[in-house]
C-alpha cells in the first residue's frame, strides 16, 4: 500500500491527549491516524464551525501551532482532500477534526482524569 509523508498542525492539548491515548491503547501513531480518519470518513464527516474559522484575529480561532509528521495511505489522502473540496477547507482542518473526534470517542473509555497543565 504506497503511502504519502506529511504533516498537519494541531494544538499541543491535542497532542497530549493523543500520546497519552495511543499508549492506553497500545497503538502505532500511523495506527492511530489510520482509525482517525477511517472512523471520520465512515461517520458523518461534519467539521465544527470553530475548526473552520481561518482568521486569526477572530477569538474563536483554534490555535494549531504543533506540527504533527505521519504517513497517509495515498487512498486516505485523497478522500481527504475529496472532503475538504466538498467542505470548501482545508485537509488540516479535516485531519484535525478526525483527530478530535477519535481522541473524544477514545477518551470516554478511561475513568482516568487527565488534566493537562501548561508549564
Amino acid at each position: 500500500m504506497e503511502k504519502k509523508k506529511t504533516t498537519f498542525y494541531i494544538t499541543e492539548e491535542l497532542r497530549d491527549l493523543m500520546y497519552f491515548l495511543m499508549e492506553k491503547e497500545d497503538l502505532p501513531k500511523i495506527n492511530f491516524f489510520r482509525r482517525a480518519i477511517n472512523m471520520f470518513l465512515e461517520g458523518t464527516q461534519k467539521i465544527d464551525s470553530r475548526i473552520l474559522i481561518t482568521k486569526r484575529s477572530d477569538p474563536a480561532y483554534i490555535k494549531r501551532d504543533i506540527c504533527e509528521p505521519f504517513y497517509l495511505d495515498l487512498k486516505q489522502y485523497h478522500e481527504i482532500e475529496q472532503v475538504a473540496k466538498e467542505q470548501n477547507c482545508k485537509m488540516a482542518q479535516v485531519v484535525f477534526q478526525a483527530l478530535v473526534d477519535y481522541c473524544s470517542t477514545l477518551a470516554m473509555n478511561y475513568d482516568e482524569i487527565v488534566v493537562l497543565e501548561k508549564e
